[in-house]
Order: C-alpha cells, then structure tokens, then sequence
C-alpha cells in the first residue's frame, strides 16, 4: 500500500508553481497599488500645486503690467 503525503509527481509541482506564481503577482501588484497611493501621487500633487503657483504668478504678472 503506497500512501503519498503532501505535494508529489509533476501535477502537484505543476499546481505548487502555479500558486507561487499568483502568489508572486499577488504582492507585486499590492507593491505597485502602495506606490502609487503613498509616493507617486503626493510627489505629482506637490508637481502640479507648483506648477499652478507658477501659473499665477505668471498671469498675475502679466496683468499687472497691462
């Protein structure tokens, strides 16, 4: 009698790669969603508040002189 515990033969590595895969992209994708909400979008609110600042301070130049 030949009883087999846990993860054997080439279907059950084949399943075990798959969910070390999902796994894998499970955390990449949580990785990049973190990046995106807690770096790349307080860096472009500080890039566009500036660039707005520019702005008015260049049409406010600019109507002051006419």
């Amino acid at each position: 009698m030949n009883i087999s515990h846990g993860v054997t033969g080439s279907r059950g590595r084949r399943g075990q790669m798959i969910i070390e895969y999902a796994l894998m992209f499970a955390v990449i994708v949580a990785v990049i969603i973190y990046a995106s909400i807690y770096v790349v979008r307080p860096s472009m609110n500080r890039f566009f508040n500036a660039t707005g600042r520019v702005l008015d301070n260049a049409t406010d130049e600019i109507t002051s002189r006419f």
